[in-house]
């Protein structure tokens, strides 16, 4: 078992199958994408993966992203995706600093930008003019099935 600290943004750590994650909100997110996996949306999901943050050929840190995948488009094309669940966003604050400082090192060195994911709200979730592959992935969240989840 990891050793988890006290949560700094009062987040429950969860588990979903014997894995540990940081939030409720991220093990509901994973769900969403495992599903979005199965129906062949995305492909190659990753979680909790690390990068090493290397500025002018020198080691500067790391950073763990919390997922990365392939989208798969015309069941062909596919594009890699990073993406960061956040559930409460203060600007201003040195960890948000922090966080975007490292997201850009990642995109300076991948290419690839770092999606930040934010719980949506009901009434986005219930709008469903908004097509765009984000909104697609949220409407999985509607057949994540809860009793998966349990408290860590």
């Amino acid at each position: 078992m990891p050793n988890l600290s006290p949560a700094k943004y009062r987040n429950k750590f969860v588990r979903v199958d014997g894995v540990h994650f940081h939030s409720k909100w991220e093990a509901e997110y994973w769900l969403a994408l495992e599903l979005a996996q199965q129906d062949g949306l995305i492909d190659r999901l990753r979680r909790q993966v690390r990068y090493d943050l290397v500025v002018n050929g020198q080691k500067v840190g790391r950073a763990v992203i919390d997922f990365a995948f392939m989208r798969i488009e015309n069941n062909a094309a596919r594009q890699f995706h990073l993406q960061d669940c956040k559930g409460y966003i203060r600007n201003g604050t040195p960890a948000t600093a922090l966080w975007k400082l490292k997201y850009a090192i990642i995109e300076a060195t991948t290419g690839t930008k770092v999606e930040v994911i934010t719980k949506p709200r009901r009434k986005d979730l219930a709008d469903n003019t908004i097509q765009t592959f984000q909104s697609r992935l949220y409407s999985y969240l509607a057949h994540v099935p809860s009793d998966r989840i349990t408290p860590s």
